[in-house]
């Protein structure tokens, strides 16, 4: 029998992330690479939701015979409103056996060390200003400026990195913010509730997939990264996506997945096929591996994994599951 899940709603308002220790956070919004290194906030509880709460996001139910998971469709920043759940999700998410997501967000030291390892210039290095044009340079100095992110700290890390580093600052200075991604609240739970973290992909590998990709195209990464923030379609898009999922529009997140893969800009498009379609089959692989064990699984990865043919949702169903989409308040 299950224990009542109201003494497991993890505290996830007086989680924030360590000030000083923000490069150990990076995530990738499209991506994915959710990583923030938590610690506790003595400042007033922020989250005063009803205990009712409310649903956000995309929820299925994946069966094949014998193999059964819920899928759940994450946000990799958010509002502290956005917790807790609505309460037959949380009765739901107390009645699985495991939880998998795309790295164990908890895990701070080991994402410090692929930070160190696979994202930053040694010391002793040329840093990044040494290596890109001057007015990309510059491009950065302007826009970090405005962020508040002091240059000289930027520059030791790699284009791909920094790139991400204004994402996330941006998002933040937006009011969302990756210590309210669902990955966060998953985790604690996880760990309220004494049921192992399954990692899809883990940090290393997230890393040393942006790491692999050839220096030009890290640069056009960044280049196009500066120029997105400054002419404000990164902030339409991120507040696309936000919306998208708090209202948990499938169809606006189709429209937008369907925009970004036929957009002009070829960069957007090749890193987009990257960081996200291509990722699709090796996490359908993975979630099936799992199910053979017979547990009952809760699979959260980023909501537009979910999305188009080589989505998730598809991939599965051609593999032979049926999966169904969970309507609001629904629960099993």
């Amino acid at each position: 029998m299950r224990p009542a899940i109201d003494r497991f709603v993890p505290d996830i308002g007086r989680l924030r992330l360590t000030a000083g220790r923000w490069l150990a956070a990076l995530l990738l919004l499209i991506a994915g690479c959710s990583c923030p290194a938590l610690a506790r906030d003595e400042a007033a509880d922020p989250v005063a939701a009803d205990s009712a709460g409310s649903r956000h996001g995309f929820l299925w139910e994946a069966r094949k015979g014998a193999r059964h998971a819920y899928l759940m469709g994450t946000l990799h920043v958010g509002l502290a409103s956005d917790y807790p759940p609505d309460g037959a999700t949380q009765h739901l998410l107390a009645g699985v056996d495991a939880f998998a997501l795309e790295d164990d967000v908890s895990q701070a030291q080991r994402t410090q060390d692929a930070v160190r390892s696979l994202a930053m210039y040694p010391a002793g290095e040329p840093g990044l200003d040494g290596r890109i044009d001057a007015q990309l340079k510059a491009d950065c100095e302007r826009e970090l400026g405005a962020l508040g992110l002091p240059a000289a700290g930027a520059w030791r890390m790699k284009p791909w990195l920094l790139g991400s580093a204004m994402v996330i600052l941006q998002a933040s200075a937006l009011g969302f913010s990756p210590s309210y991604a669902t990955e966060v609240y998953l985790a604690q739970l996880a760990r309220s509730l004494n049921r192992p973290i399954i990692e899809l992909e883990g940090i290393e590998a997230q890393f040393a997939l942006l790491d692999a990709s050839p220096w030009p195209q890290q640069v056009d990464f960044l280049r196009q990264t500066v120029s997105s923030i400054r002419s404000g379609e990164a902030e339409n898009d991120l507040r696309a996506l936000v919306a998208a999922w708090r209202a948990s529009d499938a169809a606006a997140m189709t429209s937008y997945l369907d925009r970004v893969r036929h957009s002009d800009d070829p960069v957007e498009r090749l890193w987009f096929a990257r960081l996200v379609t291509q990722r699709n089959a090796g996490m359908a692989a993975s979630i099936e591996r799992l199910l053979q064990d017979g547990r009952l699984y809760l699979v959260a990865v980023g909501s537009l994994h979910y999305f188009g043919d080589d989505g998730l949702v598809e991939t599965l169903r051609k593999r032979g599951y049926t999966v169904t989409a969970l309507p609001q308040g629904a629960s099993r």
